[in-house]
């Protein structure tokens, strides 16, 4: 599959990746599927970026083919030159991806701000769920007013975003480049200020954690220059760990459980970057237990720990306290109570969760609760009603494995609490009543949080302002509907995000005729028989006779007659 959308903006590189999310729009798209997406700025500075992106490609794609489970499904190219971005590439086949790649004509430049950000949103719009995106640019935003968009898009893909910069105009303190950062840090990823001749370890970084089951186990935003000191709980499911640092002259220090020496290379220690702003280590099949961890840095930084697992966890909120996960969302409404629902995968007794709690972007804790597990589903936990917080905030959840070590684990992005939408009403356009009879108007009102509703008619109110505390039909009686009843009628509801009215005709007609069922009549054979029912009607009316079982009507005949009165004589 091969798709070209013709929108235009700056030049980047992005590096999807999806895991244990059903792409349900597309049943052929197996779970845990992965997009890799490079989003490249084409600008004429970023050519010696493109060469070492071309290269890197290649090792990624023989990498990624080579393993057992090959995480990626498709291959999206986005790039960018301002004031225009794409065409964006979609393909399942990498050899045309590397193609696409080497066709690319970088040019132009001058204008240091790009359109960095919108080129961000389409490789989110078109990835696959859960995306890890690796964005590679020398200059900051232009189009930076697109920013909320792509935090919400982050939220509704879980997908984190790590900038690769070889340049940043110059200027940190502009709204261009604090878009990046406020991107990064909700995404769980980082900021890396590189020079134009580190672009390749950062890809060879990447050819590495290019994997399934990946997991976030911490992320802190550290707003200056400081000595840090963390612990980081290991289970026994985790297969890697990894640390990352971006700073100024950031550093890492590792120690085992229980051990007084430092980790090192000679303990298995890996040093997957290290450069003047950027540290990375690893550890392969960590020892379960509680890990040190200090981390410093000459500047404000970044830390972020993760690693590979299948044991993981995924949120969601609802409005009721039902354990049903078909009607959650991933995010909750500000200042509404709703009731946290936890999913697990392969935490199966006697390994469990017993905590979540909501941390803030600087790792601070600010709410703590107790999970419970539903008796039914071992993979489902519930929390009591509560009301999210006004930032943005992660969810940490915390238990233990099956051999009881702690097990820890942190929602891949952070989540912020959104605002409730205005009420959708449905009515008919027109409404039937019957006359000298009760006419009901009905309207079906959708609303996420609580919401009013008041009928009105030619502006003048009609009953009583009613309150529901969810969706639900609103019904308005109008007792003894005659001609002067039949006209527009207005229902409008109203929540705390706003308002909508719809409106629909009642038209007010004769009722059809009621009937009197005639009783059972007994007959001696060979007499006749008579059956009359008794009809009421305001307007004229004829009666017809049928016999059970066949469809048509009885007519006068030897052996039927039909009085003047409708009775029927047999």
């Amino acid at each position: 599959m091969k798709i070209k959308f013709a929108t235009c903006i700056s030049c980047w590189i992005i590096f999807a990746l999806t895991f244990d999310i059903v792409y349900s729009q597309n049943e052929d798209i197996p779970v845990g599927a992965a997009s890799l997406a490079f989003v490249f700025d084409i600008t004429g500075s970023m050519y010696d970026d493109l060469v070492q992106v071309i290269e890197g490609a290649e090792k990624i794609m023989a990498m990624t083919l080579a393993r057992t489970i090959n995480p990626l499904y498709n291959y999206i190219l986005v790039p960018f030159h301002d004031p225009d971005i794409g065409p964006v590439i979609v393909t399942r086949d990498p050899d045309e991806f590397i193609l696409e790649l080497q066709d690319l004509y970088v040019h132009g430049g001058g204008d240091c701000p790009e359109m960095s950000i919108g080129a961000i949103k389409e490789a989110l719009d078109t990835a696959l769920p859960n995306s890890f995106i690796y964005v590679f640019t020398d200059a900051r935003s232009k189009d930076h007013v697109l920013t909320e968009d792509v935090l919400s898009l982050i939220q509704q893909k879980q997908s984190q975003i790590v900038f690769v910069m070889t340049g940043d105009c110059g200027n940190h303190s502009s709204d261009g480049f604090l878009a990046y950062e406020k991107i990064a840090s909700t995404s769980s990823g980082q900021v890396f200020l590189l020079k134009k001749d580190q672009v390749n370890q950062v890809l060879d970084f990447v050819t590495l954690t290019v994997q399934a089951q990946k997991v976030n186990l911490m992320s802190v935003d550290s707003p200056k220059k400081d000595v840090n000191t963390y612990f980081i709980p290991v289970d026994n499911t985790l297969k890697e760990l990894t640390v990352s640092v971006s700073g100024v002259a950031p550093d890492i220090k590792l120690w085992a459980p229980n051990q007084e020496n430092q980790y090192s290379e000679h303990d298995g220690l890996r040093n997957l970057l290290d450069l003047k702003k950027v540290k990375i280590q690893n550890v392969r099949d960590p020892i379960p237990g509680k890990w040190k961890l200090q981390v410093s840095s000459n500047s404000s930084h970044t830390v972020r720990v993760r690693g590979l697992s299948s044991s993981n966890f995924f949120p969601s909120f609802s409005r009721s306290t039902s354990h049903d996960t078909s009607s959650t969302t991933l995010r909750p409404l500000k200042g509404i109570e709703s009731s946290p629902i936890v999913n697990t995968t392969d935490i199966d007794p006697p390994a469990g969760l017993y905590r979540m709690e909501f941390i803030d972007l600087q790792g601070e804790v600010l709410a703590e609760y107790p999970l419970i597990r539903n008796p039914l589903k071992d993979n489902i936990y519930t929390v009591s009603p509560l009301i999210p917080p006004y930032t943005f905030f992660y969810i940490k959840v915390t238990g233990v494995d099956d051999e009881g070590n702690t097990l820890q684990r942190l929602t891949p992005t952070a989540i912020s609490a959104r605002e409730a939408t205005r009420p959708v009403v449905h009515i008919s356009d027109m409404t039937r009543g019957y006359y000298q009879a009760t006419a009901f108007l009905t309207c079906e009102v959708i609303s996420e949080v609580p919401f009013l509703v008041q009928w009105s008619r030619g502006g003048k109110l009609l009953g009583n302002l009613q309150e529901h505390r969810g969706s639900s039909n609103v019904t308005l009686e109008v007792p003894n509907a005659t001609e002067k009843s039949e006209g527009l009628y207005l229902c409008n509801a109203t929540n705390k995000a706003g308002w909508r009215a719809t409106q629909t005709f009642l038209d007010v007609s004769e009722p059809p005729p009621s009937i009197t069922p005639p009783k059972n009549v007994s007959v001696v054979p060979g007499d006749n028989g008579m059956l009359t029912c008794s009809v009421h009607s305001t307007v004229e009316f004829n009666i017809s006779w049928y016999k059970v079982g066949r469809n048509s009507r009885i007519k006068s005949s030897k052996k039927f007659n039909i009085l003047d009165n409708g009775s029927l004589i047999i």
